[in-house]
This record gives structure tokens, C-alpha cells and sequence, in this order.
């Protein structure tokens, strides 16, 4: 016995349409598609669910207590004591509660939504059977169990709206391929992100490296003008010292004691020396920072090779 939705609503006292499940715990059968009807309506009725709100989620739990006690009202089923069936009808409810009010107030976003849809590269060609209904009937007609990767691929058309079913029976070798698309799809979005995400690592240790280097030439440029300064100072007490001794010989009659003259030639041998030493230093750190920065260079050039040859090698490009 069929019956639309305003019978439904009209069912005497006591009298109740029995909803049957699959082993996912969705509607199936005729009155999974009457079902979808009374929702429709149940959710359309904005006295009973308030158009005011601003959301599902801000939907006053009595409000929604109240419609699944109207569909319980109607409808039977057997629960399933963990209330994932009272879960997906509430669900359902806020759903088509959401899409009525969304007719009304957002006709021009609906009208945005509805191009997008139109460049989906599968549409849904199962009418308003939902996908638990579509794989029911299926299974009752061929005698086995449907998966839903097959029961996916059943309802789905391609973009130039060529049904994917009609396609593996003229080509086999397709079936294998429309099974696995959605997954070969997500692997080449993986593959994708993680191509990305070693250009953003490789662009982080670069600018690591630039800064490091751009510290190293601070540091360079300091102990320059560290040297320098030394340099500077060290001849200055040099010229005093000349001046100091200058000044003593013409007190002794141009002549130095030999304890002093033996000071004089020490000093100036340590003085050579030390310029020696600090000249040497200075060549070695400039020699290690050209050294860093070629090596730095080097490091870039071999990321950026093993990079590219490996997206290359994946057919990316």
C-alpha cells in the first residue's frame, strides 16, 4: 500500500509506518522515500521550528524534541540503543530545516551554490533515492551485498554526463580505474601537499640560512673594526712610546743604557709579531665565511634538484 505524505500526517491513532534499516542504520525501502517527504515538511513548518534562529545548532532543544516526537507519531522502528538512529533523524530535521530557510532568505547564495554544483566533475544521478535506498534495492535485485564504493559508482555520472556504469560495460579495464578514482585522486592531492609543504620547509631554512649568514657578516664587520681599533691603539702607544724614549735619550746624551736597548728590541720583535698573528686570523675567518657561503649555495642547489626529479619522476609534470 503506497501512500503520500499527507495521508501519512492523517494516519488514525494507533496506526503507525514501520521504517526498515541496512546494515548501516539508514531508511530503506518505501518508506525511507516517505520519510524524506514528511521531514520536508515537518521542518517547513516554522511554527513548530522557528524561522528566527540563526542556526540549527541554537535551535532550542525542547523545539527539537518536540518534531521528533511528530515523527514518532507517524513513523516505528526498532532502536538501536546507542540512539544513532534518533541522531540522524534529528539531523535530517535541522537539514531540511536549514534548506527551507536558506530559500527564503538566501535565494542569491542558493543561486551561487547551484553553479558550482554545475562544475562538480560527478553529479548524482540517483534522484531522490539516498544512497542507502539505491544499494537496497540493488542488493534485493541481484542477490548479493553492495558496497559503497559500487553503489557510489552506480549513482554518479561523469561531466560530459556519460553514466560511469555504462562505461565499464563497454571498457572493463575502466572499472578498475572508476573503483580507485576517487582514491588515486586523493593520493595525487596528498603527493600535491606534501611537494608543497617541502617548498615551504626549504624556503624556511633558506631564509634560516640568510639570516645566520647575515649575522655572520655582523660579526665579520665587528671583529674588523675590532682589529682596527686594536690596530690603532697599539700604534698609538707605539708613537708614545717613541716619544717616551726620544725624550730619554736626549737626557743621556743620545746614548740608552744597555738593559734598555735590550727592552726596546724585544718590544718591537713582539709588536711584529703579534701584527703577524692578527693579519693570519683575520685571513682564516675570511676564508671560512666564503667557505660557509658556498656551501650554503651547494645545500640549495641539491634540494632544489631532488625536488624537482622526484616530481618529475611522479608524472606531476
Amino acid at each position: 500500500m503506497e501512500l503520500t505524505v499527507k495521508e501519512a500526517l492523517a494516519l488514525p491513532l494507533g496506526k503507525k509506518i514501520v521504517l526498515n534499516h541496512n546494515r548501516e542504520l539508514q531508511q530503506v525501502g518505501q518508506a525511507a522515500g516517505l520519510l524524506s517527504g514528511f521531514l520536508g515538511t515537518l521542518s517547513s513548518d516554522f511554527q513548530q521550528l522557528p524561522i528566527g534562529e540563526k542556526s540549527w545548532k541554537t535551535m532550542s532543544k525542547a523545539s527539537k524534541e518536540h518534531a521528533f516526537d511528530q515523527f514518532k507519531r507517524v513513523f516505528h522502528y526498532e532502536d538501536d540503543g546507542r540512539g544513532i538512529i534518533k541522531r540522524g533523524i534529528v539531523q535530517r530535521i535541522g537539514n531540511s530545516w536549514r534548506n527551507a530557510r536558506n530559500h527564503l532568505f538566501h535565494k542569491e547564495k542558493c543561486k551561487k551554490n547551484a553553479a558550482n554544483r554545475s562544475k562538480q566533475m560527478y553529479t548524482h544521478t540517483g534522484g531522490s533515492k539516498t544512497m542507502g535506498r539505491k544499494r537496497h534495492e540493488e542488493e534485493l535485485r541481484q542477490g548479493r551485498p553492495i558496497g559503497r564504493g559500487e553503489g557510489w559508482t552506480m549513482s554518479h555520472k561523469k561531466k560530459r554526463m556519460e553514466a560511469i556504469e555504462h562505461i565499464e560495460s563497454q571498457d572493463p579495464s575502466s572499472k578498475e580505474f572508476s573503483h580507485n578514482d576517487s582514491l588515486a585522486q586523493s593520493d595525487y592531492c596528498v603527493q600535491i601537499e606534501e611537494y608543497q609543504m617541502e617548498i615551504e620547509k626549504l624556503k624556511a631554512e633558506a631564509a634560516e640560512l640568510n639570516v645566520e649568514s647575515a649575522e655572520l657578516k655582523v660579526a665579520a664587520e665587528e671583529e674588523k673594526a675590532k682589529r682596527q681599533r686594536m690596530k690603532a691603539e697599539g700604534k698609538a702607544k707605539m708613537q708614545s712610546m717613541g716619544n717616551l724614549l726620544s725624550y730619554i735619550i736626549q737626557q743621556q746624551g743620545g746614548s740608552l743604557p744597555p738593559e734598555i736597548a735590550a727592552d726596546l728590541d724585544s718590544l718591537r720583535s713582539n709588536t711584529i709579531e703579534w701584527k703577524n698573528r692578527l693579519t693570519t686570523a683575520a685571513i682564516v675567518k675570511q676564508s671560512y665565511y666564503n667557505n660557509f657561503e658556498a656551501d650554503i649555495t651547494a645545500a640549495k642547489l641539491n634540494r632544489c634538484k631532488i625536488l624537482f626529479s622526484s616530481s618529475c619522476s611522479s608524472g606531476c609534470y
